[in-house]
This record gives structure tokens, C-alpha cells and sequence, in this order.
């Protein structure tokens, strides 16, 4: 059975009040204020289709370099496989699958491997002038706003996050015309079965891993947290970002 966790929210502009930006969730409840003179904000993607998700994402950068703002976008994908800049489809999915599910295949600007997206995943890309672009920073934000939630996560590899030994996070970046994209994926009720058959890495990379398949690989939050909400990860993730770039958390 294909299960579908999660909800998907409307693009909120933010508010202005007493001089600053007031960042909302799709509660009306106020994530951060962010005075002035920080050049930050906070995007919601206002549907779900991959390849206009994406094309945003691009968008917002080219926004970045021109005005030095800081921009975390937050965003969700139907059944989706999205492969890294320089993958073969051929090799990573199974095309006959996708084709058969309505699984759509998109491609990246950044490296790295291919992965899943389904509305049980929230997608976040934080998007910054190449000055203050550092990826190791940037990687701080998506830990920093589970620890909130009371979810300890632990590295997994070279860009992975772990909970229990299983993945539960991807990320990947790139630098382009003035202004740095760090993405990650966050599973929060990953469907495993139908990611297995969909992706179909080489045996070499899972053997990298120790594990024989995807499903021994891959977890997600709501296995060790049920209680826990797309909407509760989007507002963790907006006072994280508040807290390293400027603005004042709530």
C-alpha cells in the first residue's frame, strides 16, 4: 500500500510589525521576528509539482546573489526520483516502474545521489550569498532544528543523518552565480517499499553502507516519533534558521 504522510501548505508572505519581519507557520503561529537590517526570509512552496519546485529553488538563488538575503525554502514533491547533476537515469532508477506509478524523474543541479521524494518527505533548501555560503554550517541547521524537537540524530556517512542507525537525511549543495544552495531531504514517514522499487543503486554503493538492500538502509522520524508533524519539523527548521542567521526565534 502507498502511504502518504504529511501535508503540503500554501506560500505565507510574511508580516511586517514594529519595524520587522514576521515569520509565520500555516498556523498563523510566529516562528521568528527578523529586524531590518537582516536580510533573511523564509519561502513555503505553494504546490507540489517537482520540476516547478525546483525551478523556484533556482529562482530564490538568483534572488540571493542579487539582494544577499538569506532564504531557507521549504518544500514537498509528489512521488518523485531526483537524481544528482551528473547520474544516469537508467542506472539509478527503474524506469518501467516510475513510468507505471506516476513516478516522476527530475534532475539537480546539484551532485551526489539519487533520491525519493513523496509527501512524506519535506524538502529544505537553505540559500545564501556565496560569502557567507559554508557547508558545514549550513549542514548544523537541519540536526539543530530535530535536537528541538527531541529527535538526536548522528552522521551516517558523508551527507547523511542517521536516527537508530538508519537514514532519516540527505544533502547535497552547490555554488553558482553568487549565491550557495545547500538542500536536504528530512523523512518523516518514508515509504520504503515503494522507494525500494523504484531506486535501484548498484550493489557497490549499498556494500558501501554495509547493508544488502534500501529498505535495511533507509528509517524515518515517525517510526520513533508518531507524534511528530510536518508542520512541527517546518517550525523547528524556521527557528533554527532565525537563531543562525539573525533573526530573533519565538
Amino acid at each position: 500500500m502507498h502511504t502518504q504522510c504529511g501535508a503540503v501548505y500554501p506560500a505565507r508572505e510574511p508580516i511586517r510589525t514594529d519595524g520587522d519581519t514576521v515569520m509565520q507557520d500555516h498556523h498563523g503561529g510566529t516562528v521568528c521576528r527578523i529586524p531590518p537590517e537582516i536580510h533573511a526570509r523564509i519561502v513555503y512552496a505553494d504546490g507540489t509539482d517537482p520540476k516547478e519546485n525546483l525551478m523556484r529553488e533556482d529562482a530564490l538563488r538568483c534572488a540571493c546573489a542579487e539582494t544577499g538575503d538569506a532564504i531557507l525554502y521549504l518544500w514537498q514533491n509528489v512521488d518523485t526520483v531526483v537524481l544528482g547533476r551528473n547520474q544516469d537515469a537508467a542506472a539509478e532508477c527503474d524506469l518501467d516502474y516510475a513510468a507505471a506509478n506516476g513516478i516522476q524523474i527530475v534532475r539537480r543541479r546539484s551532485g551526489g545521489g539519487a533520491v525519493y521524494h513523496d509527501l512524506g518527505c519535506l524538502n529544505v533548501s537553505l540559500i545564501l550569498p556565496r560569502a557567507r555560503f559554508d557547508p558545514q554550517v549550513a549542514a548544523r541547521l537541519v540536526p539543530d532544528a530535530l535536537r528541538r524537537l527531541g529527535v538526536e540524530t548522528e552522521p551516517g556517512g558523508r551527507n547523511d543523518l542517521c536516527l537508530r542507525g538508519k537514514k532519516i537525511s540527505g544533502s547535497a549543495y552547490y555554488e553558482s552565480g553568487g549565491a550557495g544552495v545547500f538542500h536536504a531531504t528530512i523523512l518523516l514517514h518514508a515509504d520504503v517499499e515503494r522507494m525500494q522499487r523504484v531506486l535501484t543503486p548498484c550493489a557497490e554503493k549499498l556494500a558501501r553502507h554495509g547493508v544488502r538492500s534500501v529498505r535495511a538502509r533507509v528509517g524515518s522520524i515517525a517510526s520513533d516519533y508518531p507524534h511528530i508533524r510536518v508542520q512541527d519539523i517546518m517550525h523547528a527548521l524556521g527557528n533554527s534558521f532565525c537563531k543562525q542567521y539573525g533573526g530573533q526565534s519565538e
